[in-house]
């Protein structure tokens, strides 16, 4: 296994300062089930204004990762600090008010209207028999306008395309008005127009709201432009951490891919791909 490798600092004005210290801090975190190790003493911190990307191949530990910062998996070892408080100082419902996370796979929402789902997000603020307040309704308000679902509010969740349903679930996270959002390959079965769309919202919202955000992704391109800082895994080791800027090289992603790469600039921007067999 190669040793961590580290970018150089990033140089571009669209990087936003990050605020001191750490929303969310990973030490020495490991997983194992059984005799398998799903991730091995990795160290993460999440910080205000900032888009984390996490990459690797299949099978590497990202969904993993994910599970444990979103509090869903426990550790075999190592710790997660939130605020500087251990994730267990943090009851359900004041947890799910800091950090909130969408699932790869997102869970059915039959029958249910636009504005019915985001609502939903309002839940770890005032449970499931209070009585919706007006902050409850202007935080509903604001995360339709903000997803541009507004428009959509009265429509069925089950007649909206994917990535309207997409924008949805992003919606009722907004509104559950966490300081850490965790997303789990949020474009992974959208269309080029739908992905572009969904990083755009991403990366305004950790902007607009000042949150950090973690977001699994397998385009390193996509993640190389719209992502602050990448966290790279390969056989649930870190492989590669740094600026975003710094990730497109084939010296950085050939160890992590184990696939010849070869870079093409278009402007100033730097696009990656496999490099075809001579």
């Amino acid at each position: 296994m190669n040793e961590i490798q580290t970018g150089a600092p990033a140089s571009t004005s669209d990087t936003p300062e990050k605020a001191d210290g750490a929303a969310v801090e990973i030490k020495a975190a490991s997983v194992s089930i059984g005799d398998v190790n799903l991730l091995n003493n990795i160290d993460i911190r999440l910080a205000p204004l900032c888009v984390t990307g996490l990459i690797g191949p299949n099978g590497a530990g990202k969904s993993t990762l994910a599970k444990v910062v979103a509090r869903q998996l426990s550790l075999s070892s190592g710790e997660c600090r939130l605020d500087e408080k251990p994730y267990d100082a943090f009851g359900a419902r004041d947890f799910a008010r800091r950090i909130a996370y969408l699932p790869q796979s997102i869970p059915v929402a039959t029958g249910l209207t636009v504005h019915e789902l985001v609502r939903t997000g309002r839940y770890p603020w005032h449970g499931a028999l209070g009585q919706f307040s007006a902050d409850d309704r202007a935080a509903v308000d604001e995360a339709l306008a903000i997803t541009g679902m507004d428009k959509l509010a009265d429509r069925s969740t089950d007649t909206l395309s994917g990535g309207e349903r997409q924008r949805c679930w992003i919606a009722m996270l907004l509104a559950q008005q966490a300081s850490v959002l965790i997303l789990d390959e949020p474009i992974s079965a959208l269309d080029i127009r739908f992905q572009i769309e969904t990083m755009n919202l991403v990366r305004s919202i950790s902007r607009m709201r000042a949150v950090s955000i973690l977001i699994i992704l397998h385009d390193i391109n996509l993640a190389a432009r719209y992502c602050d800082e990448i966290v790279a895994l390969k056989e649930g080791r870190i492989a590669w951490r740094g600026p975003a800027a710094s990730l497109i090289d084939p010296a950085v992603l050939e160890p992590i891919y184990d696939v010849r790469m070869t870079v093409h600039t278009a402007g100033v921007v730097k696009l990656a791909f496999p490099k075809l067999a001579d």
